[in-house]
């Protein structure tokens, strides 16, 4: 899920960038209620779970116009549940 840092309402539309070994990024986008999920890839016949994008320890970066780029650790023992905090670009 994505918040806005001061309102703590959900942010719709932040791109959430999945690392990929040896390719470019996924992307997904959050909803209307903030949420994002990360789908299987289907390749070759084969089913690809979010254990199969990136090494024992990576990040995942979440973008929003008008907002502070956040990356997040993950570890492969992670929890399916990731809260990220976006803060609004100051001038």
């Amino acid at each position: 899920m994505v918040l806005d840092s001061q309102t703590h309402e959900p942010l719709r539309g932040a791109s959430v960038l999945v690392p990929v070994v040896g390719d470019q990024p996924r992307v997904f986008t959050t909803g209307d209620d903030g949420h994002f999920s990360i789908a299987p890839k289907y390749e070759y016949g084969m089913i690809f779970l979010m254990g199969d994008y990136f090494p024992p320890s990576s990040k995942l970066t979440v973008k929003r116009d008008g907002y502070e780029t956040a990356t997040v650790e993950l570890w492969k023992q992670h929890t399916n549940f990731v809260e990220v905090v976006l803060s609004p670009v100051t001038k």
